[in-house]
């Protein structure tokens, strides 16, 4: 069988490309997609993203995805502690 390549998988990511992978996965996280959103948009595996993102701290949410209240999470974007306090701006 010469002349044929085999597919072995993704190649492995290393350094500054892991880096800088590790940097986006986090950042889309955190702006609200999920691992399975993540994985399919960059074409690795739900447990690669999910080792990346553990692997840099990020601490994950709960399965079924974000279960915080619309006021919530309209004061974590205000960069306030509590809903409360949000309440007491309107």
């Amino acid at each position: 069988m010469t002349g044929v390549s085999r597919s072995r998988g993704p190649r492995r990511v290393n350094g500054a490309e892991r880096e800088h992978l590790t940097a986006e996965c986090a950042r889309r996280y955190y702006d609200g997609q999920s691992l399975q959103r993540i994985s399919a948009d960059i074409g690795r595996s739900f447990g690669f993203v999910r080792y990346l993102l553990l692997e840099a701290g990020v601490r994950l949410r709960a399965r079924g995805g974000d279960h915080r209240s619309a006021l919530t999470k309209e004061a974590t974007k205000l960069g306030q502690n509590t809903a409360s306090s949000a309440c007491d701006s309107l």
